[in-house]
């Protein structure tokens, strides 16, 4: 598959800037891309679920000298606003993610004692088009300025990818602030009581919808974060979910999970959850069919490459590279994502 080179360089351009930003911090990564699974304890009695067990990955565990204490860093890319004070962190300490990865580093011996939010704006500039030439306006030739040129405003040549390079990178450096922001956030303990509880009724939702076979659609859920379902059309009955042309048949329901847990029951994760809330019968047919959508969305496939990239970057700084060493294993494990 060819890469778009222009969400290539978007990609890369991030990466850069967040190198830039960051690189200089004195957090040690303890863990990257760990894995975890624990038990699902029901909040009110203490058993354990006899069927499912909760599983997932976390970005960073990292270690800080300034306070000497152990986080749990969770990294985002979101194309809102993401300063401070912005609605975007209204409902971050409500995340039950936050408090299954406080639990999940827990259950490999470590303790961390808060989380790092570490979010990423993605850039909202897109290539400029050469303009149309019905549509384009010259100056009038004068004395100062004998030869005709197009307004400023116009062009009359598509931009190329190190042209859009260049103004990502002004934009960038000059509001660094508008794309990188890291927060701590605080979780009491009635916070992750409260986050144990919506988890488990959820997963007691989600095992009852199975039981009863009843999936049923959310009209609200069709559009997020400007993207449409990839299965509206099977919802409108346009379309099946089995068609190969459109879906693809996952080997196994966390494709992000490699490991064996411990004990032989369900897992379940906060993406599989979060699926279960937003839609049942989304659920349904990505995670109980397993099929999963051949065409990826902009803002998945630029999620995908940052992601992978961070987890390259934050590999070096475990083993202790230079910055350039880092930035050029972000980008060699970002263009494998690619």
């Amino acid at each position: 598959m060819t890469i778009d080179p222009f969400e290539l360089v978007r990609a890369e351009e991030i990466l850069l800037g967040y190198s830039a930003r960051w690189f200089e911090e004195p957090l040690e990564p303890l863990l990257v891309e760990g894995e975890f699974y624990f038990p699902l304890v029901n909040p009110y009695t203490g058993e354990e679920h006899t069927e499912v067990q909760i599983g997932g990955k976390m970005d960073c565990v990292v270690f800080d000298p300034r306070d000497e204490q152990v986080r749990v860093l969770e990294s985002k890319t979101s194309s809102e606003d993401i300063r401070l004070g912005s609605p975007y962190w209204l409902r971050t300490q409500l995340s039950p993610q936050l408090s299954t990865y406080m639990l999940g580093a827990r259950s490999l011996g470590l303790d961390p004692t808060g989380i790092i939010y570490d979010v990423l704006a993605r850039p909202q500039q897109r290539p400029l088009s050469a303009t149309p030439v019905e549509l384009r306006k010259y100056t009038k030739p004068a004395k100062a300025e004998p030869v005709s040129r197009l307004y400023a405003n116009q062009r009359e040549t598509d931009e190329t990818p190190e042209e859009y390079r260049q103004r990502l990178r002004e934009s960038i450096v000059a509001s660094p602030n508008e794309y990188y922001v890291r927060a701590h956030v605080p979780l009491l303990a009635s916070d992750e009581h409260a986050a144990a509880v919506d988890q488990w009724q959820q997963t007691e939702v989600l095992l009852e919808n199975e039981r009863l076979g009843r999936f049923p659609r959310n009209p609200d859920s069709c559009v997020k974060y400007g993207s449409t379902c990839s299965y509206i059309a099977c919802c409108l009955g346009q379309a099946d979910v089995d068609d190969p042309f459109r879906f693809r048949s996952a080997d196994r329901a966390h494709e992000e999970l490699t490991g064996t847990p411990a004990r032989n029951l369900r897992v379940l994760t906060n993406s599989e959850l979060s699926a279960s809330r937003s839609c049942s019968r989304m659920h349904e047919n990505r995670y109980l069919k397993m099929r999963r959508s051949l065409v990826a969305t902009e803002s998945q496939r630029s999620g995908s490459m940052v992601h992978r990239g961070l987890e390259g970057w934050w590999l070096g700084k475990k083993d202790r590279l230079s910055e350039r060493a880092c930035v050029d294993l972000a980008f060699a494990m970002m263009r494998g994502a690619a």
